[in-house]
């Protein structure tokens, strides 16, 4: 890796260079220092999307797979607004179990909006 970690080229068995911008998933967590456990960053190149794609979907299963069931299938509670919010008063008639899911709900929701590249 270059000084800077920025690029790495691979120089296959044809002779063709192939650059790689390893820059462009750098992660998307501020917590903890081993890069590992930071989601990959989406930086909005759609060619690179479905390599984030499974990328984020390792990071999420490796946290609880029961995240990415939230992913794919949502959650609905009853007096939830469009954001995913439910007041205090409606979030204390919540069971343990439905206490369980909208923690968990908002856990992937945060990990996923930190994920994407807003500049």
């Amino acid at each position: 890796m270059s000084e800077g970690g920025s690029i790495n080229s691979y120089t296959g068995t044809g002779g063709a260079r192939i650059d790689f911008n390893y820059n462009a998933f750098t992660s998307a967590s501020t917590s903890g220092s081993d890069k590992s456990d930071r989601a990959p960053l989406f930086n909005g190149d759609s060619t690179l999307f479905s390599f984030w794609k499974t990328n984020m979907y390792n990071h999420i299963i490796g946290i609880d797979d029961e995240l990415w069931d939230i992913v794919e299938e949502g959650v609905q509670f009853q007096n939830m607004d469009e954001e995913g919010v439910i007041s205090i008063a409606n979030r204390k008639l919540f069971t343990d179990e439905q206490k369980k899911q909208y923690k968990k709900h908002h856990k992937v929701k945060s990990i996923l909006t930190k994920s994407i590249s807003h500049s």
